[in-house]
């Protein structure tokens, strides 16, 4: 659909079901890693300063085993009613290199915080799956503008991901979220 397709922030459509919206991470916490696969995971959200609405999320961690398409990545998402998280019905599953590599939000996410850490200590020189272990380093990692239905059930939740490897629980943690609409 071409019409999904924009040239800067501040565009916005007339058509009234999609809109132009920050996705803005508010708190993070790494509930379980399992340390045969991994020695260290780091999971925070901060901001620059107090103007500036966005916040970034930084991602530490350290590979002991080669990561591919085995493993996998689950999000629930949960709505915020009246303080307490609901459960949605908006949830999605996608294998490791999937959303490395192709998919449309957060692979340019992962990419570009991946060459923000200096070419020396980089674990590959190119951004490639399967990962080999290493020490990796995502650092302020924002979204990108996105196209959002304008009909999206929520403006404020929780995401909750899963990162299993043939069932096995490898890792979870969560992301307490905001969707902000641009005007």
């Amino acid at each position: 659909m071409s019409y999904m397709k924009y040239t800067n922030a501040s565009t916005i459509w007339k058509r009234n079901v999609l809109t132009v919206a920050v996705l803005s991470i508010v708190r993070t916490k790494v509930l379980y890693y399992n340390p045969t696969y991994s020695s260290y995971v780091t999971l925070t959200a901060k901001k620059y300063n107090r103007t500036n609405k966005l916040r970034f999320v930084t991602i530490k961690f350290d590979l002991l085993v080669p990561v591919d398409n085995t493993f996998m990545f689950d999000f629930y998402l949960y709505e915020l009613l009246s303080n307490v998280y609901k459960r949605s019905f908006v949830e999605f599953h996608i294998g490791a290199c999937d959303i490395f590599l192709k998919d449309n939000l957060v692979s340019s996410m992962v990419k570009e915080a991946y060459f923000r850490m200096p070419a020396e200590l980089r674990p590959m020189k190119k951004f490639v799956c399967p990962l080999p272990p290493g020490n990796y380093s995502f650092l302020d990692m924002k979204l990108n503008l996105f196209v959002l239905p304008a009909t999206f059930p929520f403006q404020e939740g929780r995401a909750y991901v899963n990162f299993t490897r043939r069932g096995q629980p490898i890792g979870s943690g969560y992301l307490d979220f905001i969707i902000k609409l641009l005007k």
